[in-house]
């Protein structure tokens, strides 16, 4: 580190004195604790000094005396200023804590007491601030979190980060993660995740709770169908029944006609403390649009899982593009009209107000203007108007007109 003081006049004489109060004068070649401070020549106004280890004592405010002659008065000037620095020192430790105890282990909670918690990131004995990102799995949280400190030790502070964690069955298995960001970390400590403090989500949960039935579509009559549920549970599912009308059907067995065979409850694979059971059986006309359901128990409670069976197609989504898209292409249309509008009348394109009446020629031009010519002697026309009705017209050409050759019109006079 190199600390630096410049002067307005030539620095003739300079003294650096440290957070502790003790005091380095920095003549030339000047050498101090063993060749950890040295003083360094720079600039004749300078006043420098280097420092090649540095210390935690070293950390607070310097304060840095320069001594010159007045370019004036020829008399001796003293100038002092101050310098903060700042020496990095990382947290000393990192942990996890839920209602002032340390976690040493998974997370648990039941949430069918509670959905709600705080825990706190605890970063101890840094200086300076530590700033603090949550994390449930690799996904980065956005949640409320309120953030304070408390006094340390020699400067240092405590810095605690509390998350208002909302959980949620999908969370299960799941690791909470805070990762503390701080200066005085190395890269080996970061390699070491010395920053990161982390628990296992243990999430106790009856059944997961769906609130509309779920209808199975396009199953196939007379032929055998196999339908699957999905669920989540923590701890896992012990039993479960399937309810067709009258029919029940132990999970892991058939009923006693063998019309309906079942699976056990296995894992799905594709997410912690997520199963699936399947129903085997020959579809009828008559078990469509009845509502049948599914029981399945844990050592928290029983779900039930309703759900409806259909011979038909899953119908269509439907999408709120077009009308969106419809509404987006009328105001742009109605944008450009006006556009259009206000530079005619800039430049007298159109009648916007009191103007001299046209030769005949340029009446006649406007029935062709596409084109640029004169109309036929006489014509029926449909044109349209702003909201969109038809409107016949008939124009007769002037008598005196008629054996006038056909003529062009005149390209300014033409409507946009």
């Amino acid at each position: 580190m190199e600390l630096i003081c410049s002067a307005d006049v030539e620095a003739l004489g300079c003294t650096f004195r440290t957070p502790g109060g003790k005091t380095y004068s920095m003549i030339k070649d000047a050498s101090y604790d063993g060749g950890r401070i040295k003083q360094q020549t720079l600039g004749a106004n300078d006043c420098s000094m280097k420092i090649t280890n540095i210390l935690e004592s070293d950390n607070g405010q310097w304060e840095c005396t320069v001594s010159g002659k007045d370019a004036q008065t020829g008399d001796f000037a003293v100038g002092e200023e101050n310098i903060k620095v700042v020496v990095a020192v990382p947290p000393a430790q990192t942990y996890l804590q839920v209602d002032g105890q340390q976690v040493n282990g998974p997370i648990e909670l039941n949430l069918d007491e509670t959905k709600q918690l705080f825990v706190d990131c605890v970063a101890t004995e840094a200086r300076p601030r530590a700033e603090f990102t949550w994390f449930i799995g690799t996904t980065q949280l956005n949640a409320n979190v309120q953030n304070r400190e408390e006094v340390g030790t020699d400067g240092k502070m405590t810095y605690i980060s509390t998350l208002e964690y909302n959980a949620a069955p999908k969370h299960s298995g799941d690791m909470l993660k805070c990762q503390v960001n701080h200066l005085g970390y190395t890269m080996q400590a970061l390699e070491d995740q010395s920053n990161i403090a982390e628990a296992t989500l243990d999430l106790k949960f009856m059944p997961e709770m769906k609130k509309q039935p779920e209808p199975f579509y396009n199953l196939k009559e007379g032929l055998e169908n196999t339908i699957r549920m999905k669920f989540l549970a923590n701890p896992e599912p012990s039993e479960g029944v399937w309810n067709i009308g009258e029919t029940t059907v132990a999970v892991g067995a058939s009923d006693l006609d063998g019309k309906f065979q079942s699976s056990q409850i296995t894992e799905t694979g594709d997410l912690v403390g997520e199963y699936q059971v399947e129903l085997t059986f020959t579809m009828t006309q008559e078990m469509t649009g009845k509502t049948y359901s599914l029981d399945v128990s844990n050592g928290l409670g029983t779900t039930k899982y309703e759900f409806t069976l259909a011979l038909s197609e899953a119908p269509a989504a439907e999408s709120a593009s077009g009308p969106v898209i419809g509404i987006v292409i009328l105001v742009v249309g109605v944008i450009i009209v006006i556009g259009v509008a206000l530079v005619a009348r800039a430049k007298g394109a159109l009648c916007f107000g009191v103007k001299s009446e046209p030769l005949d020629e340029e009446k006649e031009a406007f029935d062709d203007a596409e084109k640029g010519k004169l109309a036929a002697e006489t014509t029926e026309k449909t044109t349209k108007t702003p909201d969109k009705k038809p409107i016949v017209e008939s124009e007769t050409k002037n008598t005196e007109n008629e054996d006038k050759e056909e003529k062009k019109s005149n390209g300014a006079h033409t409507p946009v």
